[in-house]
């Protein structure tokens, strides 16, 4: 039987240490065993692409918000891509 992939949620989500949705969680968990990591992606009003589990950030719509307005946080994280 095939085994089931491990996926890290956000990366290593539950340490206390690590932010998720950073690249120091990503690599956390891929020491502790997992076989990748998942992460959500939107795009922001202005089409950054916004690392961010939830569709807002600090009572702000993602999609609706210019990503010049969305502070880089330990939740959530962002790039011009377009």
């Amino acid at each position: 039987m095939t085994q089931p992939l491990l996926l890290g949620h956000r990366g290593a989500r539950a340490s206390r240490n690590i932010p998720e949705n950073t690249l120091a969680s990503f690599e956390l968990c891929l020491q502790h065993g997992c076989d990748g990591f998942e992460f959500d992606v939107r795009r922001s009003a202005d089409g950054a692409a916004v690392i961010c589990h939830d569709a807002k950030y600090n009572g702000m719509e993602i999609a609706k918000t210019p990503s010049k307005s969305l502070a880089r946080t330990s939740s959530c994280w962002w790039t011009r891509t377009a």
